[in-house]
């Protein structure tokens, strides 16, 4: 705490998109779907081409946040993600990626040099798929239904079955078409009645740590100080990095000391510890309470002497004064500080205990 292969049709799939949908999917239709509409500029040429999706960088990851998409590093992706970016990086080049280290087409072969590289992973329901892609491209179709007619009589679109789906690669840039990668397997799914598209954005470092970290805040504000301290804790609670665990799950958690408490407690610290590490990459553990030696859990008093006023919303004073005219036991230590100490027997931390792992973008 501290220190996705081939079938085609509907089948499979609840609320597929029908035709008479698909009809209503058009520039036209953007507000609808809660999506700003924005102008189709003219191609100089009159011919069709790109337009560009007009929309900034950020619009497009809140979109993506908006309808439920996760922050992964690569090595935590599914394997139909891994390997769409393999395919694509390793045949293409990662031009749109931050790290420019070559890429191979085995996934696999990927983990070393881009294994912590940072990717915006999610389904968007298919009529918003359909119209922002529609939106990045040159008028020249009265509709998207147009369009995607016009596209699978040029283009083979292979058929697609519910499972291993590769996600389309989002291009994030408002001048280029809404993918990057991808447009084969997108108008496959539209046609065959897939109510998601999967998709993709590769995000820069910084876009990544400050999505993981405002999903930490709403953590925090999501553990309350309220509900932390109204009950008897039936678990403790401890903060770390990824770097770290798999050494504790293997050994457990060993002394002389470590630092446990409550939800919100460990979830400050995961930050730190992640902060420290070659990724921020925080995890959160939970470990029932009678897997500890009661005698050996004890107050904290690194927390009692400087506890964290902006967390726990008290100031020292405040917090000492209750401290001074409690029974001063580890339990009043984790109501008053949500904070204590274990000096006891090594812990033994089992997968089921890893309740969080924001790497994936989300807390438990």
């Amino acid at each position: 705490m501290r220190p996705y292969i081939a079938s085609r049709g509907c089948a499979g799939y609840a609320g597929c998109v029908n035709g008479s949908t698909l009809a209503l999917i058009s520039a036209a239709g953007l507000a609808g779907l809660g999506l700003a509409s924005r102008a189709r500029r003219p191609h100089a040429s009159g011919s069709r081409g790109i337009v560009g999706t007009g929309r900034g960088r950020a619009d497009t990851i809140a979109l993506l946040l908006q309808h439920g998409a996760t922050v992964r590093s690569y090595r935590d992706l599914d394997p139909a993600a891994r390997a769409s970016l393999a395919d694509y990086c390793g045949t293409h080049g990662p031009f749109f990626l931050e790290s420019m280290a070559r890429w191979s087409t085995d996934p696999a072969g990927n983990d070393r040099e881009h294994g912590r590289s940072l990717f915006l992973r999610g389904e968007l329901p298919t009529p918003v798929a359909t119209a922002l892609a529609f939106e990045s491209l040159e008028e020249g179709w009265s509709d998207f239904p147009s369009y995607h007619a016009w596209y699978l009589s040029h283009d083979r679109a292979p058929a697609h079955g519910p499972k291993n789906r590769w996600p389309s690669i989002v291009s994030g840039d408002p001048e280029d078409e809404f993918f990057t990668d991808g447009w084969h397997r997108f108008h496959s799914y539209v046609r065959d009645g897939h109510p998601t598209v999967p998709v993709i954005l590769p995000l820069l470092r910084e876009e990544g740590i400050a999505i993981l970290r405002q999903g930490l805040q709403a953590a925090v504000a999501r553990a309350g100080k309220a509900g932390s301290r109204a009950r008897a804790p039936a678990y403790l609670w401890h903060g770390t990095s990824r770097a770290h665990l798999a050494s504790i799950l293997r050994d457990g958690l060993r002394g002389p000391v470590s630092w446990w408490g409550t939800e919100r407690m460990a979830i400050y610290f995961a930050d730190v510890a992640a902060e420290e590490s070659a990724a921020f990459e925080p995890v959160l553990l939970r470990v029932p309470l009678d897997r500890f030696d009661a005698h050996h859990v004890k107050p904290d008093p690194a927390m009692i002497e400087e506890p964290i006023e902006h967390l726990l919303e008290e100031s020292t004073e405040t917090l000492y004064d209750e401290w001074m005219r409690s029974g001063r036991t580890w339990r009043d230590s984790l109501r008053i500080y949500e904070a204590v100490t274990y000096d006891g027997p090594t812990v033994r931390v089992t997968a089921a205990d890893v309740v969080s792992a924001p790497a994936r973008g989300h807390w438990g």
